[in-house]
């Protein structure tokens, strides 16, 4: 949700989604080949055609912003692009050069500007990075759940199950889930 309202990604179309549930139709917005989205509670961020940010005011779907974070396309449609952000930072997935695309990184961007301002290595695979309070949580299939310090960049490698990948955080804690089923609260 941005500014309490529904918003989805329609994935493979270049187009975002803001739902109404009251009359249970949607507005959609084109915006580009997106490949994740999040919301910093007032506001959706996209990261789109492998290489822009796109800010979209959360309520009226306007676009308010588009930040070039490269001149050139660093991912594909479903290989990275996964977004995090609030008001501390923003940060985003995105695959290693010259290696396999699983390996990815997780770059911090400027929300203002569009810079790189740090790139830290994550392993494959990942989905969506998760922020809470200091920390990055991550899952990857190379290394499972991470914590990573936001600013020292110490990582601690959490024992969940096998396959972890999805992530959500609640009632005190960072909840995982595994492709092979169960659920870990950490």
């Amino acid at each position: 949700t941005a500014s309490g309202r529904p918003w989805t990604m329609n994935f493979g179309d270049g187009t975002l989604s803001l739902i109404d549930p009251e009359t249970n139709s949607a507005a959609t917005i084109d915006v580009g080949e997106v490949a994740g989205i999040a919301s910093d509670g007032i506001d959706l961020w996209a990261a789109v055609d492998g290489r822009r940010i796109v800010k979209v005011d959360g309520e009226t779907g306007e676009q308010k912003r588009a930040l070039l974070v490269a001149g050139r396309k660093l991912f594909e449609l479903g290989d990275a692009g996964f977004l995090a952000v609030d008001g501390d930072g923003m940060w985003l997935t995105v695959p290693k050069l010259g290696r396999r695309l699983a390996d990815q990184s997780l770059w911090q961007i400027d929300p203002a500007t569009g810079e790189q301002r740090d790139v830290i290595e994550i392993g494959s695979d990942p989905p969506p990075p998760l922020l809470v309070g200091r920390n990055i949580w991550i899952v990857t299939f190379s290394r499972g759940l991470s914590r990573i310090d936001r600013v020292t960049h110490e990582e601690r490698l959490v024992a969940v199950g096998a396959r972890p990948w999805g992530l959500a955080a609640g009632s005190g804690s960072v909840w995982v889930s595994d492709e092979r089923g169960g659920v870990w609260q950490v």
